[in-house]
């Protein structure tokens, strides 16, 4: 699992480097995750450590040079600044020898946010419960806050929540209820780690572990009509040691509005892949819909292979077009007549290469056909 440590301050005769145990195999006697991290690694934004045994809830972090010790709590995200305005939590350790002061601040009072949007014509998130619950541990959870009583989500409903339970290797729950396939329930963390699962048919509580959820960057959470995204193996062997990694198969969809007066999205959503039914893209977590012009977006799909890209425009601007480019380099063009849904068809994806969608203020080149008789 993950876990993310910052020193806010540490004594002057204290210079590391540090191993680092957990509570699950803890110091002394226990053999430490990590080894020999120096002491300018805790610095911010921290120094983060993907060998954390599962199960870890703390951290001592001991100094092999010089002396002392610190108890870290990693069940809540670390900051830098122990003068924050929201309470604060400090763990403080001195050795006997000489004093070593180091503090651990954490965000309690902080609000994280989670999004969440249904992407599926027929499953609903939340119901009796609530779509989204948050837990330190394993367990039911607390609901996400949000306004009003936006439960369930029906077709293409979405909503943002809040929630006070920030930190690495939390647990979320989301609620999915109906009966049809294929669908996936799908998550975006704060440190940009996905998880998935395959819809079953069956009403049920999703359970995601090991999530990261900070201030910084909120949480995605997404249910499509579609299966899950495919996943590439590849495992490289130096001498004795085999090291696998899995990477997620997904195109870049980049969405470039140079239009005068035309946005991209009605109701929020603007570039499905796949046809009615399919996925709607997922943005960057910088952006929003509607994509306004004069600037350039960034999101993706995992729909690969070869199929239509709609894109829903709307504005009074005249003339403008619409030109899909694919991953072979191949173009369509539309020219914009009104509100409404543009679709473009065999368009070619893959995840080597985005694909571009361009709005500008011109209308689509017209094609001359020449027919010489000898």
């Amino acid at each position: 699992m993950n876990v993310t440590i910052t020193f806010t301050s540490v004594g002057a005769d204290i210079t590391g480097p540090f191993d680092l145990y957990s509570n699950t195999d803890p110091y002394p006697g226990g053999t430490p995750f990590e080894t020999n991290v120096s002491l300018a690694s805790f610095a911010t934004p921290g120094y983060t450590s993907t060998n954390a045994p599962a199960g870890t809830t703390e951290v001592t972090c001991v100094a092999t040079v010089g002396c002392g010790q610190v108890l870290v709590s990693c069940d809540s995200t670390t900051t830098t600044t122990s003068s924050s305005s929201t309470s604060t939590s400090t763990s403080t350790t001195s050795s006997t020898s000489s004093t070593t002061t180091t503090s651990t601040t954490t965000e309690v009072g902080t609000l994280a946010e989670i999004y969440v949007q249904n992407q599926s014509s027929s499953l609903t998130i939340g119901g009796d419960l609530a779509g989204v619950r948050v837990n330190e541990v394993s367990g039911y959870g607390d609901p996400i806050t949000v306004s009003g009583s936006p439960w369930p989500l029906g077709e293409y409903d979405e909503v943002t929540g809040t929630t006070d339970k920030l930190g690495v290797g939390m647990w979320v729950y989301v609620n999915v209820n109906g009966t049809s396939t294929p669908a996936c329930v799908h998550i975006q963390d704060s440190a940009g780690y996905h998880q998935w699962q395959e819809f079953g048919g069956i009403s049920a509580d999703f359970t995601f572990s090991g999530v990261t959820i900070n201030s910084s960057v909120r949480v995605e959470i997404w249910v499509t009509d579609q299966v899950c995204p495919t996943t590439t193996t590849t495992s490289t062997t130096s001498s004795s040691t085999t090291t696998t990694s899995t990477t997620l198969e997904m195109v870049e969809v980049v969405i470039d509005n140079q239009s005068e007066g035309v946005t991209v999205g009605v109701d929020e959503m603007g570039v499905r892949i796949g046809g009615a039914g399919q996925d709607w893209i997922t943005l960057d977590g910088s952006y929003e819909w509607p994509l306004l012009p004069t600037d350039t977006y960034t999101g993706w799909s995992y729909i690969i292979g070869t199929d239509t890209v709609e894109v829903t425009l709307t504005g009074e601007s005249y003339p403008n077009r619409i030109e899909v480019t694919d991953s072979n380099g191949d173009k369509q063009c539309k020219d914009y007549i009104g509100d409404g849904t543009y679709t473009f068809t065999g368009v070619v994806r893959d995840s080597s290469t985005a694909i571009l969608i361009e709005l500008s203020h011109l209308s689509c080149p017209t094609t001359t056909t020449t027919t010489t008789v000898p």
